[in-house]
């Protein structure tokens, strides 16, 4: 099991959030508790479950990417309820990715915003990483640099081993290993509850496990990078940020530069 952090950076300022980058740079994990008020994400769930109904199904659609075996991923549009900084920047998470991710630039910002659903039945997802290729190949130093995106897992459920949840190996965003060579028994899972994040280095191996409950498991992800950034790979056939005209009033100022690559 991934190792949870308690609260530790569940301040305004980047002290605190220093402090468990650490942490995160060594492990390209790092599991919160707590973060998102519960009534949040349960509002969350379900507008999640009612405006993308149609994805509930094991049928090709033109506009979520088939992710898995029984799973696909589905843009949201940040509107409410997801258009809230407690949930695109909550105060535990915010000032974390600025520590990692805006080093020589004024802000981070949101690359991509939606969600993952797995449908019962669902088998155990391939090992990948978010992002398959390197951006510089031909250097040694590749798993070395920083990170370039984080991957913020958002349950809209409980997850645990019976409706499945994400297993990553944790420090393999630092190694050049094919990631089918990564040792099942080396895994950790995620088991967490509503309320919980998970922040993923984009480079770190991990998969979702099967889905043995009779209902879907629907995930929320926020994708942060720095913003020359953009993944070419995951967003042929939909849009990776969505903010309809209507939400932008209900974005604080302060949060606005996360958004600059909002379509």
């Amino acid at each position: 099991m991934i190792r949870p952090s308690h609260g530790t950076i569940c301040h305004h300022g980047l002290e605190p959030a220093v402090a468990s980058a650490s942490t995160f740079l060594g492990q390209g994990a790092l599991l919160l508790r707590g973060v998102i008020p519960t009534a949040r994400v349960a509002a969350m769930h379900s507008a999640f479950l009612e405006r993308h109904r149609s994805y509930l199904v094991d049928l090709a659609h033109e506009d979520a990417l088939k992710v898995g075996d029984r799973r696909f991923m589905v843009t949201v549009d940040l509107e409410p309820p997801f258009a809230d900084a407690e949930v695109f920047a909550p105060a535990a998470v915010h000032p974390l990715m600025l520590a990692l991710l805006a080093l020589l630039s004024p802000s981070c910002v949101m690359g991509s915003f939606g969600g993952v659903v797995s449908l019962p039945s669902a088998a155990d997802q391939h090992l990948h990483r978010d992002f398959s290729e390197e951006l510089f190949p031909w250097t040694p130093l590749e798993p070395m640099l920083p990170p370039y995106a984080v991957t913020m897992v958002v349950p809209l459920i409980d997850v645990d081993e019976t409706t499945g949840t994400t297993a990553v190996w944790a420090g393999s965003h630092r190694q050049r290993l094919r990631q089918e060579d990564y040792p099942p028994d080396e895994a950790r899972w995620a088991r967490m509850s509503v309320g919980d994040v998970l922040l993923m280095d984009y480079r770190l191996v991990h998969a979702g496990t099967a889905n043995h409950s009779l209902a879907p498991r629907p995930i929320l992800y926020v994708v942060y990078c720095r913003p020359w950034f953009r993944d070419h790979i995951n967003y042929g056939i939909q849009q990776r940020l969505r903010v309809p005209h209507t939400s932008w009033p209900l974005i604080p100022e302060r949060y606005r530069a996360l958004l600059l690559h909002a379509g």
